[in-house]
């Protein structure tokens, strides 16, 4: 199964500067954790592997919604009306195909030097692509005046910001900001 295994960490180095005697998780959101013992630290690596692997699951089921979203649009996109429907097809291609690369490394990388970091960062890649792929969805349906179907794309797009800001909020007790949020990236 497809899995990411957080695993880096610093050990704590004899010297007067107090930082320096914990050990030391950076994740791949810039936030920085500090641990006065091995245990704590590993435990804590455990916990931050199965969020990101929770969020792995979502934005596959974002990729998957996505995706059908635009094969339900497919035989629209050969109008020679309003806008131009082969290049905004072509850019939501390449979205999608970019969303689900970015995936791949988010856990493909995960077990390198700085894994931590390609964990949380590759996926930011991922959602950022779906977000700019359901937005030219939106755009699309919308000049074909589908207001069920947009309507339909923003529950997602706003899933896909909601998934977002829990990546930058990691760890849980910064999730309380994500009540009464203004998407914003």
């Amino acid at each position: 199964m497809k899995k990411i295994k957080l695993t880096q960490y610093t050990t704590p180095q004899k010297s007067n500067y107090i930082k320096s005697n914990f050990y030391t998780v950076y994740l791949g959101n810039d936030r920085i954790e500090n641990f006065s013992n091995l245990k704590d630290c590993k435990k804590y690596l455990v916990v931050a592997s199965k969020f990101l692997n929770y969020n792995m699951l979502q934005i596959n089921l974002l990729l998957i919604e996505l995706y059908a979203a635009y094969r339900s649009n497919y035989f629209l996109f050969n109008s020679k009306q309003g806008l131009n429907s082969r290049a905004l097809e072509s850019d939501i291609l390449q979205h999608i195909d970019r969303a689900e690369n970015f995936l791949n490394l988010s856990w493909q990388k995960s077990g390198l030097t700085n894994g931590n970091l390609y964990a949380f960062d590759f996926q930011f890649k991922s959602l950022v692509s779906i977000r700019s792929a359901f937005e030219g969805l939106q755009r699309f349906v919308r000049s074909k005046n589908l207001m069920y179907e947009f309507n339909k794309l923003e529950v997602l797009r706003q899933k896909s910001i909601y998934i977002y800001r829990c990546l930058e909020l990691y760890p849980a007790e910064n999730m309380d900001k994500l009540e009464n949020i203004e998407p914003v990236f």
